[in-house]
């Protein structure tokens, strides 16, 4: 599991450059948390994931393939 928000953070905030961090937009499809009961997996347009009372929520805005594959991660 990467930590998304260290990254961000080393770029973002510290100005890491791109040889040190690698690519942004990284398509691992690697589930990460990002904070309770929230969670990301890598893809080309990310998916989000909620776990809320009622079950899991996952949003993506890329195309069935990628969703799917989100999903059976």
């Amino acid at each position: 599991m990467a930590d998304l928000l260290a990254l961000s953070s080393a770029v973002i905030d510290e100005g890491q450059p791109l040889e040190k961090s690698g690519p942004l937009n990284r398509i691992t499809h690697e589930l990460s948390e990002i904070g309770p009961r929230l969670a990301m997996v890598e893809a080309f347009s990310h998916c989000i994931v909620f776990d809320t009372d009622d079950g899991l929520v996952a949003f993506d805005t890329s195309n069935e393939y990628g969703g799917a594959k989100c999903v059976n991660q």
